[in-house]
């Protein structure tokens, strides 16, 4: 487990008043393991100011604020066409009297901006039951 991963869920256990062992830290890892650090942050945030109980987040509940927290971002900063590329994202190229298609490269840039905001991967979110908390 990564340090910043061990920084994360200790601060997350202090906000909340409850101690943390490492058993607990290894199953929260296994859960959550995978998702972008900006966005368990923002998860973090969201189960703060949410929270109307005083105990920790399960690890479902926290992927599901990710999700929100990636959702949000999505929304947020939207492609848009850089102008060459008129609105669909794609060049014309010809080659040897041949016209073919080619990704713009604002395209990547887009790509590279949510990578970075921590939303560029897929959907996080896992159903959770009825009451909305996960019974594990």
């Amino acid at each position: 487990m990564p340090d910043a991963f061990l920084g994360w869920i200790a601060t997350c256990f202090t906000a909340f008043r409850t101690e943390l062992d490492a058993p607990t830290a290894k199953l929260y890892w296994r859960v959550l393991g995978d998702v972008p650090a900006p966005l368990l942050d923002g998860a973090l945030t969201l189960a703060l100011q949410q929270r109307v109980y005083p105990s920790v987040p399960r690890p479902a509940e926290l992927r599901q604020h990710a999700e929100t927290v990636r959702q949000r971002i999505l929304a947020a900063y939207p492609w848009r066409s850089c102008g060459v590329c008129s609105t669909s994202g794609w060049l014309e190229t010809v080659i040897d009297g041949v016209t073919r298609m080619t990704r713009c490269s604002c395209i990547e840039r887009h790509r590279s901006l949510w990578h970075q905001l921590g939303a560029a991967g897929p959907p996080l979110q896992r159903a959770l039951p009825e009451g909305g908390r996960d019974e594990q």
